[in-house]
């Protein structure tokens, strides 16, 4: 029979965990499987979880872990799961507890909230979701809590509050790649200190290679006297025909346990892509060794943590200069089509430039194909010598990607990113092959990132030589549910938005409206450019009042204006009455963004349009 005391237990011998779960369970059936605790749902994926505890518990697992790492609310939700919380986490101790037998722990397995890059939120929010998991784990009898993969600092807080409050035995495991960084190195002290706060049973590393645990244990050591526990994962992913891959050798990982032994880890398993053999190794290599009593001590092992980078003040934005004057600002959109060629382009702008504060250039809006709107925005400034903004979208590129991106967009002179979320794929050609990336969840997320690249530092806390100071935008669509829109402008401007340009406005009273809701929440100093989007004919009124263009609403008095012509030369002509009609009434504003007209004399349009507004603020 195992030590119910499980704190007991941890000094008395080594205590073998199981392995990898999720990974495991992917190996076996080789393909996709975006949700592991969903099998817990069915009977036959009951039985496939079953079948790996039982693999472990053979291999020697004194210690099983739930399914249930990313069974909280807000993981969950993005299955359509989350009101499932409680039976899922519920039928998750069933199956280890039946597997488990009287002989061995089961540990309620809780993973971070992934609530986004930009770590949104309070941690009163993050408690009361990860409570919802933990009654749930509680209540269905676990022995202990392993609370694993904690990267934020306030977001483990929140986690461990909880966790502790219900008088079982807290396991805490930070992880990931930030950590093998400089500024993940201060973070694990950081972490360290914080864990200090709680009553744990012990605290330790997960989700690392054996190597970087061997690097990062010693420096934990220096930090706490709390026994320790590692959790390695099966070497590095690679791919293989589509499929994810680990190969790392049973003995090298074992030539890293024996430097943990020394260092008084008490508790040791696996994480992704260890399997049911690294278990019986880990556990044949441990047996009959005695925990070194956990004492605080100096890093064994020259650990090293460079001076944190102070990043080198970004010089002046031009754009941003330019938007503090007095005066009217004046954004045109250059849209980087495919077809006509980017010369083309070029050219409009060229023509347009002396009435123009700043061009912008969309970022594959409605899902359709463009030219890469940064590259764009560079050779329109070079070409015209005005400043350029680039849209990019949160969920168009993974995290890395993005930051790469804006990281060129700096080399490149580029003064401005406006921040969207991104319309989703499937309104484009390119529906069935193209897919929505949420490492940021939002334009709040990317709003959030850019903030902090002002300060020179990565949302993963990684410090840049130099700051890349972008002015950032943030777009408002008060056509649809404009009190809804409003409190959601109020978060852009909150995470760092310091300019605002609307979806496209076609009345002068809707212009008025949307003015009131920017002032009722936007702070001095941050501008409102109205968006004015000229109406070229029926068919293209048509379009837009299907709904074709996410946030785009053209009002039935507008149609009807247009309906009152046939020729189609009446219809544009009307399209550019109507856009003057509102350049008069936006002019009372501080700023318009104007949008160039879908139409063969659309440059033609513009400068009339331009000649009847304020002139421009310039560089």
């Amino acid at each position: 029979m195992i030590d119910r005391d499980f704190k007991r237990a941890l000094s008395q011998g080594v205590v073998i965990g199981d392995g990898a779960l999720g990974t495991e369970l992917l190996r076996r059936q080789d393909h996709p499987m975006p949700c592991p605790e969903a099998l817990l749902l069915e009977e036959a994926g009951r039985q496939r979880v079953a079948e790996v505890h039982r693999d472990y518990v053979a291999a020697g697992a004194q210690l099983l872990e739930t399914d249930t790492f990313a069974a909280n609310p807000r993981m969950l939700e993005a299955f359509g799961l989350a009101d499932r919380t409680e039976e899922i986490n519920r039928t998750a101790v069933a199956v280890c507890r039946s597997a488990a037998g009287p002989d061995r722990w089961v540990a309620g397995s809780v993973g971070p909230l992934d609530w986004g890059a930009g770590q949104s939120g309070s941690e009163s929010v993050w408690r009361s979701l990860f409570a919802r998991q933990m009654d749930a784990l509680a209540a269905a009898g676990v022995d202990l809590f392993i609370l694993e993969t904690f990267s934020s600092t306030r977001e483990a807080r929140a986690a461990l509050a909880q966790a502790c409050s219900y008088g079982r035995p807290v396991c805490f495991c930070m992880g990931g790649q930030g950590f093998t960084r400089a500024g993940g190195r201060r973070r694990i002290q950081e972490m360290a200190a914080m864990a200090g706060e709680f009553d744990l049973a012990a605290v330790g590393l997960n989700c690392l290679i054996p190597y970087d645990i061997s690097e990062l244990l010693p420096l934990l050591r220096a930090g706490t006297d709390l026994p320790l526990m590692a959790l390695p994962n099966g070497g590095s992913p690679g791919v293989e025909r589509g499929v994810v891959v680990y190969d790392l050798p049973t003995g090298q990982l074992l030539t890293e346990v024996r430097r943990w032994l020394d260092l008084g880890v008490a508790l040791v398993g696996g994480c992704c892509g260890t399997t049911p053999n690294h278990i019986q190794a880990l556990a044949a290599e441990c047996a009959g060794r005695i925990p070194v009593p956990p004492t605080r001590s100096a890093p064994t092992v020259k650990v090293s943590i460079s001076a944190p980078i102070v990043p080198k003040l970004a010089p002046p934005n031009p754009l941003r200069e330019v938007l503090k004057k007095p005066g009217y600002a004046v954004a045109v959109e250059m849209r980087a089509e495919l077809n006509p060629n980017l010369a083309a382009t070029l050219d409009q702008a060229l023509a347009l430039s002396g009435r123009v504060t700043f061009f912008d250039v969309p970022d594959n809006p409605g899902g359709n194909l463009g030219r890469d709107s940064v590259v764009a925005a560079a050779l329109i400034r070079n070409k015209t010598g005005v400043p350029g903004m680039a849209h990019k979208a949160a969920t168009q590129s993974n995290l890395i990607q993005l930051y790469s991106q804006l990281v060129g967009a700096w080399d490149l002179g580029v003064s401005g990113i406006l921040a969207v979320t991104g319309d989703p794929p499937s309104v484009g050609p390119f529906d069935r092959l193209a897919s929505r990336v949420t490492d940021l969840k939002s334009s709040v997320d990317f709003l959030e990132a850019l903030t902090l690249l002002r300060r020179g530092e990565l949302l993963n806390g990684q410090m840049l030589r130099e700051a890349m100071d972008f002015v950032a935008g943030c777009a408002f669509a008060p056509g649809l549910n404009r009190a809804g829109q409003t409190r959601w402008l109020e978060r852009k401007l909150a995470a760092g938005a310091e300019l605002v340009f609307s979806q496209p406005i076609f009345t002068r009273d809707d212009f008025l409206k949307a003015n009131e809701a920017f002032q009722s929440v936007a702070a001095p100093g941050i501008r409102f450019l109205p968006g004015l989007f000229p109406l070229a004919g029926r068919r293209q009124v048509s379009f837009l009042r299907s709904g074709k263009i996410p946030g785009i609403a053209v009002p039935d008095e507008v149609a009807a204006r247009f309906e009152r012509y046939e020729k189609v030369e009446d219809q544009a002509q009307c399209g550019l009455d109507l856009a003057l009609e509102l350049a008069a009434a936006f002019a009372a504003g501080d700023g318009i963004y104007l949008v160039l007209p879908f139409h063969a004399r659309r440059i033609e349009w513009a400068l009339q349009i331009l000649d009847t507004l304020p002139a421009p603020i310039r560089v």
